[in-house]
């Protein structure tokens, strides 16, 4: 196929494409052409679409506008999140996939645009794209296109496919798609989508999913279909895929670092509430006890201002270790934040077991403690309460427990004290 083949296919492709497709001139941001769906999105006609520049169409700045587009042109990155402003006025969310590319030696800037602003609405953390990528692109990094035909033989395998999937070009033309990427359990449901998708004419929904790389490992991608009808060929079915590994890893990271404390690598107060509130219920069904032990070390602050913060993160991070090495499989131990920590306790049958695992603790917290070759001790003041015995409430439980550990405090500290105990 010719260059000037490839600039057709790719165009009828771009015209029928059910995703919103742009291409904008990148040194003055004109809209040289947009595809009918694009036209439908944004309310205009295509002549007053493709009059304008996107900056009448994006929210942001002129300026930084030019500046994502030079990261666009750079690729260095090609996912950006957007407002754009429709014909109605009305402001939409979108995510825009955006890559560069040479037709007619002109240098423009592919874009394929997504509204994802009911997705932002219910705060969905899934980033998601409809992209839809022609055979012309057969070095674009990060988007692998597969192209096959109606009964499953792959025609096309590019150099993204290669690095996503694992086959080469020569070992992927020829096979089955399904045999090379779809794993076991999604086999049937998507053959018969394929099948549905053959004699509908309509693209399979874009949506995110596991495809399955040569060594067998699972990789999240955002699939996309399309249908390309070329002359005297027949129709072309077009498998899209971004890998989404990076964003995968990068949500995960979110994820943790809202739930978990950053030095210890305990559960957080967020997550802690979470699992208590989870725990109460479970116990109250079960009609069993679990209780809370608050934990403030005694002897800390001055360990801290002798040796350094440096000295005293290393301190911590110790002592939790040694407290979590105490509990029992199923029970937390989370950090407030400085020398504070909460300790849970499930499925108790006997105030027994509670006394024990306190005991465990206070005993862990004040073993003697070997850092950067100088020994330091500290201890430990707990104030423990019990559910449903003191409070039903997991904030009012936490409050309680926290008296108490203040009357631990009152008696000579490096002790534990129960919500409710008399004081001498």
């Amino acid at each position: 196929m010719n260059k000037k083949n490839e600039i057709e296919c790719f165009l009828r492709f771009f015209k029928h494409c059910s995703s919103v497709m742009l291409l904008i001139d990148p040194h003055n941001g004109a809209i040289l052409h947009a595809n009918e769906s694009a036209v439908s999105y944004y309310g205009y006609t295509h002549e007053e679409l493709t009059s304008m520049h996107i900056y009448a169409i994006n929210t942001l700045s002129t300026q930084e506008i030019n500046a994502e587009i030079a990261h666009a042109l750079k690729e260095n990155r090609n996912h950006f999140n957007f407002m754009h402003r429709l014909a109605s006025g009305k402001i939409r969310d979108v995510e825009v996939y955006a890559t560069p590319v040479m037709i007619d030696d002109k240098n423009l800037l592919f874009s394929i645009i997504h509204d994802v602003t009911e997705q932002k609405r219910t705060k969905d953390m899934y980033m998601q794209s409809e992209a839809r990528f022609r055979e012309l692109f057969k070095n674009i990094p990060n988007v692998s296109v597969q192209g096959y035909t109606m009964d499953g033989r792959t025609t096309y395998w590019n150099k993204a496919s290669e690095i996503l999937y694992g086959y080469t070009e020569q070992e992927a033309l020829g096979e089955n798609l399904l045999d090379l990427i779809i794993p076991s359990f999604m086999y049937d449901g998507v053959k018969e989508a394929i099948a549905q998708m053959a004699l509908s004419k309509v693209p399979i929904p874009a949506a995110h999913l596991q495809l399955m790389r040569k060594d067998g490992t699972l990789v999240d991608v955002f699939s996309s279909h399309a249908i390309v009808e070329i002359p005297f060929r027949g129709p072309e079915l077009f498998c899209i895929d971004i890998d989404l590994s990076e964003q995968k890893a990068a949500e995960a990271k979110l994820e943790r670092a809202a739930h978990y404390d950053a030095l210890t690598n305990l559960p957080n107060r967020v997550l802690l509430f979470d699992r208590l509130n989870h725990e109460m219920i479970k116990a109250q069904r079960r009609r069993h006890s679990l209780s809370i032990a608050y934990i403030d070390l005694d002897g800390f602050k001055e360990v801290n201002d002798q040796y350094g913060h440096e000295f005293g993160d290393k301190v911590l991070i110790e002592i939790a270790a040694q407290m979590k090495a105490t509990m029992r499989e199923g029970d937390t131990l989370a950090r407030l934040g400085g020398d504070e920590f909460v300790a849970t306790f499930i499925d108790l049958e006997t105030a027994q077991e509670c006394l024990i695992a306190v005991e465990r603790l206070l005993k862990a917290a004040s073993v003697p403690l070997h850092v950067d070759d100088t020994i330091v001790s500290v201890s430990a003041s707990i104030g423990v309460a019990l559910y449903p015995n003191d409070a039903e409430d997991a904030d009012q439980l936490m409050r309680y427990a926290d008296q108490a550990m203040y009357k631990a405090k009152q008696k000579g500290k490096n002790r534990y004290c129960f919500f409710g105990e008399e004081t001498p």
